[in-house]
């Protein structure tokens, strides 16, 4: 699946730009925009011609020939590294799974998390050991139960070196995507990525965004201050 996944990834971008930036089909969906006011259109007809419409212009569908050229190279480029992005990752998810030698050391989970961790083991041909899967976050959710203080580190250590270093490193993966879509923000006329997402979104531009997080900042630090002491009180004790 992961071969389909890597081979078609970039068929299927191509497929889309040629829907999203074919002039003729365009044109048709921008003259019925220009007079939806004459339509008769029901509210979610309305909507769906709208959307429609922003659609093909997020798209690119405004473009010049030679920029929609440029744009489909950005595209198919951008869609084979994020496939390959998505894929280092589960690899490393896998690869990066903690061996457990001891049932001591689990202590703190229910016995259905230490049943499943040996199962976990046994489909890994690891028979008497125990196996904690990662989950796609950094946060290990087993990190708040697991009362093993080493276990706990190597979890935490395993979950946020994945793919950094290696033969999956990410980091020149992600450069590269940065670039391309910085490069491709411009080509359609926003000045970052984040515009360029963001134009379409509720907050509308960055920098509403980080409007909001200033104001939320205060709470959260107070909040955060408040917690470090109770861990504090819990680390004294």
């Amino acid at each position: 699946r992961q071969a389909l996944d890597t081979e078609l990834a970039p068929k299927l971008s191509a497929h889309n730009d040629e829907i999203s930036l074919n002039a003729a089909l365009f044109a048709r969906v921008d003259a019925l925009y220009a007079k939806r006011d004459q339509l008769g259109l029901d509210p979610e007809s309305r909507q769906v011609l709208e959307r429609r419409y922003l659609g093909f212009v997020f798209a690119g569908a405004r473009l010049k020939d030679a920029d929609k050229e440029q744009l489909k190279k950005y595209n198919e480029e951008l869609s084979t590294l994020t496939t390959q992005f998505r894929q280092n990752v589960l690899k490393s998810t896998k690869d990066n799974a903690l061996v457990v030698d001891s049932a001591a050391e689990l202590d703190g989970l229910s016995a259905d998390q230490v049943s499943a961790a040996a199962e976990a083991a046994k489909t890994r041909k690891l028979e008497g050991k125990w196996v904690l899967t990662l989950q796609n976050t950094t946060t290990q959710p087993l990190l708040a139960q697991l009362k093993d203080r080493a276990l706990r580190q190597r979890l935490y250590q395993a979950s946020i070196s994945r793919n950094n270093g290696g033969a999956l490193d990410n980091t020149a993966l992600i450069a590269r995507i940065v670039k391309l879509r910085a490069q491709r923000a411009v080509l359609l006329g926003y000045p970052n990525h984040a515009a360029r997402v963001l134009a379409d979104e509720g907050a509308g531009t960055p920098a509403a965004v980080n409007k909001m997080l200033s104001d939320l900042a205060p709470a959260a630090i107070a909040n955060t201050k408040a917690e470090a002491a109770e861990l504090q009180q819990l680390i004294d004790a």
